[in-house]
């Protein structure tokens, strides 16, 4: 939802900088996406948690090519800014007020955060704490009408639990899920067939029409880092 705050949820290797990576070459390129057209998000700053620039790129670049996308329906070395950002502290003030003057200037359409545990060091589970920083990423789509995408853990779960409720697929404090827009969640699903490729369950909810679950099958990486 451009404009509002996405989140892609997901347990430890569910896929998800898979899946973001598969989103954004179409939605860069404008391509149809599971069937739905889709817009560019515009020019983007990339807070990279985990993953370096060079392995996010090469991924980017491996999965246009896959989906058929011609090489130069997108150019990502001017459209995605990356920032190195693993231990940012977003929990402090002074680094909001940095990242805040940046999409204050107007330059940037969409901001990425990739995962939000890499950029802050707030505890997880204290609503007094998180506040701060799910108020300001509010604040931040309202104001400047900037679109927020965040990859988020979702914490372990029981038999019993929900997966059918956003504030399940969250891990921490339930502050993120209820200022949240538009929320996935990837669940692994069991292997198929001889070679076991794994099957990558997507759910999607939030204040939108009711879209239904996807399966996507996950063949993993198999690209060469670019530097």
């Amino acid at each position: 939802m451009q404009g509002k705050i996405n989140v892609l949820f997901g347990a430890e290797k569910a896929g998800k900088s898979r899946a973001l990576a598969w989103m954004l070459a179409h939605m860069y390129s404008e391509t149809t996406l599971w069937g739905i057209e889709t817009k560019s998000p515009g020019k983007t700053l990339y807070l990279a948690g985990e993953e370096p620039r060079q392995e996010v790129t090469a991924r980017l670049l491996a999965y246009q090519k896959a989906a058929g996308i011609p090489a130069n329906a997108v150019d990502w070395k001017n459209i995605l800014n990356f920032c190195e950002a693993t231990g940012m502290r977003l929990d402090k003030p002074q680094q909001r007020q940095w990242l805040k003057d940046r999409l204050e200037s107007g330059e940037y359409k969409t901001l990425l955060i990739d995962p939000l545990r890499r950029v802050h060091g707030a505890s997880e589970s204290s609503n007094d704490e998180m506040a701060p920083i799910a108020n300001d990423l509010r604040d931040w789509t309202n104001r400047y009408n900037i679109t927020l995408f965040l990859i988020h853990h979702t914490g372990k779960l029981s038999v019993d639990d929900d997966e059918t409720r956003i504030a399940t697929w969250s891990r921490g404090a339930s502050d993120l899920p209820a200022v949240l827009d538009w929320a996935l969640y990837a669940r692994r699903m069991d292997g198929v067939g001889k070679g076991s490729k794994d099957k990558v369950k997507i759910i999607r909810k939030g204040r939108g029409p009711k879209e239904e679950d996807l399966v996507l099958l996950d063949n993993g990486d198999s690209f060469n880092v670019t530097k």
